[in-house]
């Protein structure tokens, strides 16, 4: 049995854990930085369709979209290339200053 002095007062992600998340997420987000990684992911056929599937499952009247989890923006950044606004939540700063690709 501990005593209350050596209980934490709240649970928290140790610090090396969330700094190796954080690292992956920023690691992951680098290969939209070289345009031709860039490019080779905006032509990829399967996200194209997937894209295609994603604004016909969007009613045409909603105008704002909500993206959590987003990542980098990958599913948000074709709503919004359609007219639409995006807000973006997620829990890696990493990836959200990455942008979209």
């Amino acid at each position: 049995m501990s005593s209350p002095e050596t209980q934490p007062s709240r649970i928290r992600p140790s610090a090396p854990r969330e700094r190796a998340r954080e690292e992956s997420a920023a690691s992951g987000a680098d290969r939209f930085r070289d345009a031709a990684a860039y490019d080779h992911h905006r032509a990829n056929p399967y996200l194209e369709r997937r894209n295609e599937l994603l604004l016909s499952w969007l009613p045409a009247e909603a105008r704002t979209v909500v993206d959590i989890g987003c990542g980098p923006g990958i599913a948000g950044h074709p709503v919004q290339d359609a007219g639409r606004t995006v807000w973006s939540l997620d829990a890696s700063v990493a990836a959200l200053e990455a942008g979209p690709p």
